[in-house]
């Protein structure tokens, strides 16, 4: 049947009478209206500046499972490529992986920069992975960017910087930056007050957690402190010496001939 402009009524029963509704085109009108409602609704929850917490909240992208996968797929992929030597490739997985924070991600191609050879050396790229690592909390990139900042390396030098990230990951449990401490505070240099409890305190650190050097430099301290600790010194530069560190043994002979010697047993 053709189409055409006349307006149609219907009639119901409501308590015995017959009463007239809106027309057919009154509804059309309104059917209209409530899907533009729809479409300005719609549009705002997707609009990234539609900031109501009951939105945004209850998904955490990271802890839907498809995305542990994708992660797990990566990360082994990546791995995959540097045992093979394909570099490039794991720098490209690295990053992907990077840019939804996983830290461990990014103090790798943090490594990767630092110590890759030709194109790949790149020290102020190394420097903006290790930080982006360092600050999620990843204790090795906390110790690299204090390397860095040291030397020097991809950073203008900065011992205070040195110092606050070395401390961060010495303070849970990197020996690394427990025994780097000990050395600025037992030479006393680049601007750091000598502080030989410091050190001690430090090394002493370093020392439980295996370090060779460590033992031998908290062994040397004990030695020649005002109370000349040799038992303390004994027991640590046996620790080095077992370890490797020929200075030990040479300092467990040398100490049997001073004069103020006495055996610890």
């Amino acid at each position: 049947m053709p189409f055409n402009n006349r307006v149609f009524f219907y009639t119901v029963t409501f308590g015995g009478r017959k009463l007239h509704k809106l027309s057919s085109l009154l509804l059309f009108l309104i059917l209209l209206y409530l899907i533009g409602i729809t479409t300005v609704q719609a549009k705002l929850l997707n609009d990234a500046s539609y900031n109501h917490a009951s939105i945004r909240d209850p998904f955490n992208l990271n802890d839907i499972s498809y995305l542990a996968h994708w992660r797990q797929t990566l990360r082994h992929e990546a791995k995959q490529a540097m045992q093979e030597d394909a570099s490039y490739l794991a720098v490209r997985l690295w990053q992907q992986l990077a840019q939804t924070g996983d830290r461990d991600a990014a103090f790798r191609l943090g490594l990767i920069f630092d110590v890759g050879k030709n194109q790949q050396h790149n020290p102020s790229l190394a420097v903006y992975w290790y930080r982006r690592a360092a600050l999620a909390g990843e204790i090795h990139a906390q110790h690299n960017l204090g390397v860095a900042y040291a030397k020097g390396d991809g950073v203008t030098v900065d011992i205070n910087q040195a110092i606050k990230w070395w401390t961060l990951a010495a303070r849970r449990g990197n020996a690394d930056s427990q025994y780097n401490l000990g050395i600025l505070y037992a030479a006393g240099e680049y601007g750091i007050k000598r502080d030989l409890e410091q050190a001690k305190h430090w090394w002493h650190k370093a020392a439980m957690h295996g370090d060779p050097m460590a033992q031998y430099n908290l062994g040397t301290l004990y030695a020649n402190n005002e109370t000349h600790d040799y038992c303390a010194a004994t027991h640590w530069w046996e620790e080095a010496a077992k370890n490797g560190v020929k200075q030990a043994s040479l300092a467990l002979r040398v100490i049997k001939t001073r004069g103020d010697y006495r055996p610890c047993h």
